[in-house]
């Protein structure tokens, strides 16, 4: 089961991957990417392409996975779904 979220957060990349999510100013989440995948929008109401990543915790104490993406134009990142 997921949740769709859709929440604009702050991430590090490592060679270009996300690495680190800063959700909020508690919880910052290391994270390995399992899948990568690029999506052109909805081009035709003026939305721009989006890359996808589905990422999993690293840390051994608190697992989850998410997917977030890039937005391509705007270059902003964004927490879209969490799996529970």
């Amino acid at each position: 089961m997921s949740k769709r979220v859709e929440k604009e957060i702050q991430v590090q990349t490592r060679n270009g991957m996300p690495s680190t999510l800063h959700v909020d100013p508690r919880r910052v989440w290391r994270v390995r990417v399992v899948d990568v995948w690029m999506e052109s929008g909805l081009w035709w109401h003026g939305e721009s392409e989006k890359v996808f990543y589905r990422v999993e915790r690293t840390e051994s104490h608190a697992r989850g996975t998410f997917v977030l993406y890039r937005d391509v134009a705007s270059k902003r990142w964004f927490l879209y779904r969490i799996f529970d």
